[in-house]
């Protein structure tokens, strides 16, 4: 999985995501073959064999999507205001998120996968991203004609609170708290990472078919 993981974001570095299919396809033969040396523990094959599919497909071919936008190669400006883009609508959504449920938050968004999260923390974790990518617009991405603003800051806000439910909702599946101890009081990379993941292939998929960013 780990090895895998690695080809991916380096071929996404080098010449694009085009290849996922191919890595994807190998991995899971490999994956599969694996599983005839641990017959003496029938009972985790499974497991094992879906957890290490789903690293390499949620984390690796995901974010790989991500380093794509940041290596399109023409015109070569544009990719870095895409990401710095990206990061403004991820972080005031997030930002806005907190300090909005914090202050106003009374009625629980998904309390069987996120007890913390509220309904009026998500409204301003929106209202937070369509902000941020205004503001990108007009700071310093004069490109960005001001509807697709509207549109990425708003469908990433949405799509980055899912991503945070989602990930809330593997950790409690794994009865764990934090996905890890690495970041104390973030939860782990992966929290900070949930919301990236998901938007990552809509960052591409716009950049390359909507912008017209040649990879």
């Amino acid at each position: 999985g780990f090895v895998a993981g690695a080809v991916i974001i380096g071929i996404a570095a080098g010449v694009g995501p085009q290849w996922n299919a191919l890595v994807l396809a190998a991995t899971t033969v490999v994956v599969m073959v694996s599983t005839l040396g641990r017959v003496e523990d029938k009972s985790r094959i499974l497991v094992s064999a879906a957890a290490t599919m789903l690293g390499v497909l949620y984390v690796a071919t995901l974010g790989s999507y991500l380093v794509a936008v940041r290596t399109l190669a023409s015109p070569p400006q544009i990719a870095a205001k895409l990401i710095t883009m990206f990061f403004a609508i991820v972080m005031m959504s997030d930002t806005a998120a907190y300090y909005t449920g914090r202050t106003f938050g009374r009625h629980k968004l998904a309390p069987r996968v996120s007890p913390g999260k509220t309904i009026e923390g998500s409204i301003g974790g929106l209202v937070g991203s369509t902000l941020g990518a205004v503001a990108a617009k007009y700071i310093f991405f004069p490109e960005l004609p001001l509807g697709h603003a509207l549109a990425l800051g708003a469908g990433m806000g949405l799509v980055g609170q899912v991503g945070d439910l989602v990930e809330s909702l593997l950790k409690r599946g794994s009865d764990v708290k934090d996905a890890a101890s690495i970041l104390p009081g973030h939860g782990g990379f992966l929290d900070r990472l949930d919301s990236m993941l998901l938007n990552a292939p809509i960052l591409y998929a716009y950049a390359v078919y909507v912008f017209g960013a040649k990879s």
